[in-house]
């Protein structure tokens, strides 16, 4: 029984004493289900009913030995105890046909029966027999006091797991400490970038990147509302408030059938169903203060509150203290400075965000929730700075200024409903909007000071983008033994507008709007040790008036040894695009737009992936090997990187040349996940191996190259120990550099059409983190209270997000003896964090 849950997510239900039958068979036995199983071990001894597809009953056989009779009428009836109160859930049993049903929530049960008198059920009450030949509107049964065992609590859920309906990766947010992960936050987001697969090279992002895609091709949806951006705080954490998360489901595979729209995979949060009782949860850091509360209102309805606000001027806690903004450094005749000498930013940040549902439920077979989510975020990164520097023999006074100004929000909601039409069927449904702005704009000048004459060189970025989302589906689902139906339809509208402007020109400009009416359908079928599942989703986009289909497979083999064998093959289309648009200062910003099919092409990707998990008591072992063909990829950039000759008198802005570059791309490697659970000790370990390129018929001869996110290695490590009132995580983080292209390498601007293969490419170190968290558990008045202490980064590692290039400055009177200067985007350097939270 135990491996039989363990391995396929069976739950059984059966009186104690029933698995004391002697077995009548032993050794290997093959059965197409779990009726035929028992059948051959117990004989007639043990009957199992179905009651969903991971819930089964198992009882003895006797009551079913009583010969059948037909029906010839119909036994109605409300149940209901001493104090008139109704009983649901009662089994009324024909003692003829042994024919069976449930009473409702009301009591109220309808039974056509055979013979004369049926067997009333209910583990509360006492066992009543009543006579068909009667009709009794209103049947009492008394109470029978329930005498429960001590239960003790073995091993925690967990915080781990597989589900391999969808191949998805499921995490349970509450079953790991406060500090836990990544030493600032319990954030869950970053808890789903240490996994196989995920990019978690960015202390400053808190996009999903999986397996080479950009962030925006994962779909990450809390509560049935997408959210397009989910970052906080520069991407230090994100905005899906830890507090309100039961748990989360990564999709590395493809996305159920259900959802559309992204190539990359998806991640689905769950916060935390209804509650009888009123519980909350205060806490507080360094950084924010939140609040989390869920308020029972009746029976039927249950109200979920949630919020956090950063404190003003964050910056003064100096948390975040990036660098040092005042350099001053001299330079020889000869010498260009140095990438270690390039200057850093301090950046300053200040967000909130709120979550609300409002939970419906007059039955068990009907809930309906109402959620709401939104978060603003407003980001300022500034210097003003003075440095010296000597051309020929001359000193040369440089005084430069530089701002960046970044404010976005995201605004959704939506209505979820679930109704259970029969013990087979049911029919869900998700209708959601959801909005975000973007506003951001980059500003610098350069003043240069040779012997009283000053010159002026200045340049600015600016960017605006908005996405309106707006979406509909319904779809039916039928499980029984042996296969599960899927049937839906939905329809999505879509708008964007989007501006780029540099210096007094404008590059893009645009408004569209979309619609993507869909129809999707999955079959999934087998014996307990084979199973299919055959899906299809077919979208009509209107901009360019054409079908996309979607199709995939999956399959899992599961033999009598503790081993999973699983494969899938899907197509996936995406239409909401992000066009990367790398700046003249070689750093990449991103905006929405919507596919056209000609400038704006419709993104696709075909995925393959076999692998296979292993089982054995505390250990759990997973390995993916995977391929992606990736068509439609985009890069908004410079036709010919470089710097002008600053000692001419043109603008910056007036020989640029922007254009989108449409490609293919290329992702191989294999994702291994080893899992260890124990009562006191989890632990984790991932890596990842991959190999990601990308190829343009107009960039580098058309010869494949390095995709800017081409990471060949990646590693994680966690641990978590709990020690009486103590808990301890710590975490590891290695990834190889990332490619990036060296202006310090191109002395003017040059054609990258012209491009060789690897030419003017060069990787940022490797990046390096570990991070320690400790935990401390205490009851204040019989509620929970728990300290925490982190450290991210412990060992104050350097590593780097981008370089950023400003300027190319002339240390001499020679040609093409120019020194670039600029910033150095490091991530968190050794970063502390204390934290408190209460639960009531």
């Amino acid at each position: 029984m135990t491996k039989l849950t363990a391995r396929k997510t069976l739950q059984f239900a059966y009186p104690p004493h029933l698995l004391s039958q002697p077995c009548i068979v032993s050794g290997t036995i093959e059965a197409e289900n779990i009726s035929q199983l028992f059948a051959s071990i117990f004989g007639e001894k043990i009957a199992t009913k179905t009651l969903n597809d991971n819930q089964i009953l198992l009882r003895e056989q006797y009551a079913l030995q009583r010969p059948e009779v037909e029906s010839e009428k119909t036994v109605t009836g409300y149940l209901v105890n001493e104090k008139n109160q109704a009983i649901p859930d009662v089994i009324v049993t024909d003692l003829a046909t042994n024919q069976s049903t449930l009473s409702d929530e009301s009591g109220f049960f309808e039974l056509a029966v055979g013979g004369d008198s049926v067997l009333l059920q209910s583990i509360a009450h006492h066992p009543k027999i009543i006579p068909t030949d009667q009709h009794i509107d209103k049947i009492y049964l008394h109470e029978k006091p329930v005498e429960l065992q001590p239960v003790l609590i073995s091993e925690p859920i967990p915080f781990m797991r597989l589900t391999p309906e969808e191949f998805g990766m499921k995490m349970q947010q509450r079953s790991l400490p406060v500090s836990a992960l990544n030493g600032i936050d319990r954030d869950v987001i970053k808890r789903n970038q240490l996994l196989p697969g995920v990019k978690a090279d960015d202390d400053l992002s808190s996009e999903i990147r999986i397996r080479g895609s950009e962030g925006n091709e994962t779909l990450v949806m809390i509560d049935g509302i997408p959210i397009y951006r989910s970052e906080h705080f520069y991407g230090i954490f994100s905005n899906i408030n830890p507090n309100y998360i039961a748990n989360s489901t990564l999709y590395k595979n493809g996305l159920p059938v259900q959802y559309g729209g992204k190539t990359g995979g998806m991640l689905h949060l769950n916060s935390h169903e209804s509650r009888n009782n009123t519980f909350g949860v205060l806490e507080a850091n360094l950084l924010y203060s939140a609040l989390q509360t869920s308020i029972p209102l009746g029976k039927e309805w249950n109200l979920s509150i949630a919020g956090r606000k950063s404190y003003l001027n964050n910056s003064k806690h100096q948390v975040f203290d990036l660098v040092d903004n005042n350099t001053e450094f001299y330079q020889a005749a000869t010498k260009n400075l140095t990438r270690d000498q390039l200057l850093n930013s301090d950046p300053r940040f200040n967000f909130y965000d709120v979550n609300t549902k409002l939970n419906f439920s007059p039955s068990k077979k009907v809930k309906f929730d109402i959620s709401f989510f939104h978060s603003t975020d407003d980001f300022i990164n500034s210097y003003d700075l003075t440095f010296l520097s000597r051309q020929q023999t001359r000193e040369v006074t440089n005084s430069e200024i530089f701002r960046n100004n970044d404010a976005w929000s995201n605004t959704g909601l939506s209505l979820n409903g679930g109704i259970r039409i029969n013990p087979q069927w049911s029919v869900q449904l998700n209708m959601y909007t959801t909005s975000y702005r973007d506003q951001s704009g980059v500003q610098s000048e350069l003043m240069r000071r040779v012997n009283g004459q000053s010159s002026l060189v200045s340049f600015s970025n600016g960017q605006v983008n908005n996405i309106d989302d707006q979406a509909a589906t319904m779809f039916f689902v039928n499980k029984a033994e042996n296969h599960s139906i899927k049937i839906g339809a939905s329809v999505q509208n879509l708008y964007s507008s989007f501006k780029v402007d540099t210096d007094t020109r404008t590059l893009l400009d645009g408004k569209d709007n979309g619609v993507v009416s869909g129809l999707f359908s999955e079959y999934s079928f087998g014996k307990q040790s084979f199973t299919w599942t055959l899906g299809t989703r077919t979208s009509y986009y209107s901009r360019t008036e054409k079908l996309y289909l979607d199709p995939s497979i999956r399959f899992q083999i599961k033999s009598t040894s503790p081993l999973i064998i699983k494969g899938s093959i899907n197509r996936q289309h995406q239409f909401v695009r992000s066009l990367s648009y790398e700046s003249r200062l070689t750093d990449v910003q991103d905006y929405f737009v919507l596919a056209d099919g000609k400038r704006y092409p419709i993104g696709s990707s075909f995925n393959l992936m076999l692998g296979s998990t292993y089982y054995q008591k505390r250990w759990m072992v997973d390995l993916e090997i995977y391929h992606r063909r990736l068509n439609g990829v985009m890069e908004y950039a410079l036709t010919t990187p470089g710097f002008q000759n600053p000692q001419s008198n043109q603008s910056p802005s007036r020989n640029i040349n922007y254009r989108i570059f449409r490609g293919t791309g290329q992702v191989i490697g294999a994702d291994l996940l080893i899992r260890y659970e124990h009562k006191k000790y989890q632990s984790a370990l991932s890596y990842t191996l991959s190999e990601s390129t990308q190829k343009f018929p107009a960039i580098r001869r058309s010869q494949t190259f390095p995709a800017q996110d081409d990471r060949r290695h990646q590693l994680q490590w966690l641990h978590t120990y709990r020690l009486g009132s103590f808990s301890l995580s710590g975490t590891s983080v290695f990834s190889s550099g990332r490619p990036y292209l060296d202006l310090t390498r191109i002395q003017e601007a040059e054609d990258r059409t012209t491009f060789s293969r690897n030419q003017f490419l060069s990787r940022l170190p490797a990046y390096v983190r570990f991070d320690l968290g400790l935990d401390y558990v205490f009851r204040i008045g019989g509620k929970k209270m728990t300290l925490g202490l982190s450290c991210f980064n412990i060992l104050d590692r350097n590593n780097v997000k981008y370089l950023q290039y400003v300027y190319a400055i002339p240390t001499d009177g020679r040609v093409n003896s120019n020194a670039i200067v600029g910033t150095e985007a490091g991530l968190l350097n050794r970063t502390f964090n204390a934290s408190a939270r209460f639960e009531f």
